[in-house]
């Protein structure tokens, strides 16, 4: 009778150590289940944000291809001005002017979503690899191309120092002519500057000129492929994090 119910006991402790042991490796498959759950999430918010960063950078290569178009059109114009047997000052100054407006603008990719993930050590939460590579190609491609044309914008200005004086460069008689920035200017005094300053840019300067605006046209020439390689850049990123906000991989 003892020996009997001693197994009967044993029998029952041992099923409900399996029960326990059950519980636990269910209890714990849930809880690893919630946790690669919240980490999925978390990594879908991440791509999110890249992607509206990313679309923010396609927004601003837009406009900086823009401008740029811009530019050449009035580079061109200044240079037909400085071709002529006796260039225009204003004509000349104006069209300069044009030319080199936002000139040392160049491209800034939005990088706050990826500064967040890397400084807050959960770059691991990017499962993908192929994502971190490409953000990692993404941010250090734009990083050299946006120093060539830094580049290019200090050749610019080291040509400036060719010219012995800017009184005939049309520069001064552009600004003099625009409302928005003569402001500082009494009329009096107006008046003078603009009898003083000649109408014509003299045969040194002419040629100095022509040489920088050369130069510039060529460096925005370059500007205009490095725009094309960086749009490259933000469609490719663009493509990665798109795919990887429209699936559940």
């Amino acid at each position: 009778m003892e020996k009997n119910k001693t197994g009967k006991y044993f029998k029952y402790a041992i099923g409900e150590i399996v029960l326990v042991v059950i519980g636990i490796l269910i209890a714990l498959q849930i809880n690893n289940w919630n946790e690669n759950r919240k980490g999925n999430a978390q990594e879908q918010a991440y791509y999110q944000l890249l992607l509206d960063e990313i679309k923010q950078d396609k927004e601003q290569i837009t406009k900086l291809k823009a401008t740029n178009q811009n530019r050449i059109k009035n580079i061109n114009e200044a240079l037909r001005e400085i071709q002529r047997e006796k260039p225009r000052t204003l004509a000349f100054g104006q069209k300069w002017l044009r030319s080199n407006r936002q000139h040392t603008n160049i491209f800034q990719p939005n990088d706050a979503a990826y500064s967040d993930i890397k400084s807050s050590g959960k770059l691991n939460i990017i499962k993908d690899k192929i994502v971190t590579k490409a953000l990692n190609a993404y941010f250090t491609n734009i990083t050299n191309y946006t120093e060539v044309i830094l580049t290019n914008v200090n050749l610019v200005d080291k040509h400036y120092d060719k010219l012995e004086t800017w009184f005939d460069t049309g520069v001064y008689q552009a600004y003099l002519s625009d409302p928005k920035r003569n402001y500082i200017f009494e009329e009096d005094v107006k008046t003078q500057l603009l009898t003083d300053m000649p109408e014509y840019i003299s045969e040194i300067n002419k040629q100095k000129l022509y040489d920088i605006v050369i130069t510039f046209s060529l460096i925005i020439a370059r500007r205009a492929e490095l725009i094309t390689l960086i749009e490259k850049e933000v469609d490719i990123m663009y493509e990665i994090l798109e795919k990887k906000c429209t699936t559940n991989d």
